[in-house]
C-alpha cells in the first residue's frame, strides 16, 4: 500500500477475524510489525477509536522504559500510516486516534448499534438483521489477550483453562 492513500474509506473487521480494507482494497496480512496490527485492533475496539498514548504504551509495552515505549509507539504509527494511508492514524496532544478525519467503519460498532436499536424496538426483522451482522467471535486469533475485551463494556471475560 502506498502513502498516497487516505483513510477516507477504511473498513475494519473484528468479528470472525481481523481484516482491514482501505478504499475497497485489502490491506495484506503482512504487517511489518505485529504491534502495529495490535494497535489498530486496540483503537478499533476503543470508545471513539482513540486512546491516550500512556494507555497504549502500558498495554503494548508494560515492562519497558517509557522513552523506549514512546519510540516504539512512533515506529508503529509510522508503519500503520504506510500500510493504511497517511490519514489513518494520528498522535496529537498525547492521544492516538484511528481515522480522525472520518470514513472508518468497524463491524462490531455496526453490530452493536443495530442490535441496540433492534432491542429497543423489539422488531423481529431488525433483530434478524443484527444477527446477520454477527459474522463470528470477536478476534478469535486474540481471544485470550486481555486487551481484546478490556474496553468492551458488555463482553464477558474469556474462560481460561
Amino acid at each position: 500500500m502506498t502513502d498516497s492513500r487516505s483513510a477516507a474509506d477504511v473498513q475494519i473487521s473484528l468479528l470472525g477475524g481481523f481484516a482491514v480494507t482501505v478504499s475497497g482494497e485489502s490491506v495484506e496480512d503482512h504487517w511489518r510489525l505485529r504491534k502495529a496490527k495490535t494497535l489498530v485492533k486496540l483503537l478499533a475496539l476503543a470508545p471513539g477509536h482513540r486512546l491516550h498514548r500512556d494507555t497504549v504504551m502500558d498495554r503494548l509495552w508494560p515492562d519497558i522504559e517509557r522513552g523506549a515505549a514512546a519510540n516504539n509507539l512512533h515506529q508503529i504509527v509510522y508503519t500503520i500510516r504506510h500500510m493504511m494511508g497517511p490519514e489513518s492514524i494520528t498522535l496529537n496532544d498525547d492521544v492516538v486516534r484511528l481515522c480522525p478525519t472520518g470514513g472508518l467503519r468497524v463491524d462490531i460498532d455496526l453490530f452493536e448499534q443495530t442490535a441496540a436499536g433492534a432491542r429497543r424496538t423489539g422488531d423481529i426483522g431488525a433483530l434478524q438483521h443484527a444477527l446477520q451482522l454477527w459474522t463470528g467471535p470477536l478476534l478469535p486469533e486474540d481471544r485470550y489477550a486481555d486487551w481484546v475485551i478490556e474496553d468492551r463494556e458488555d463482553s464477558p471475560k474469556p474462560m481460561r483453562q
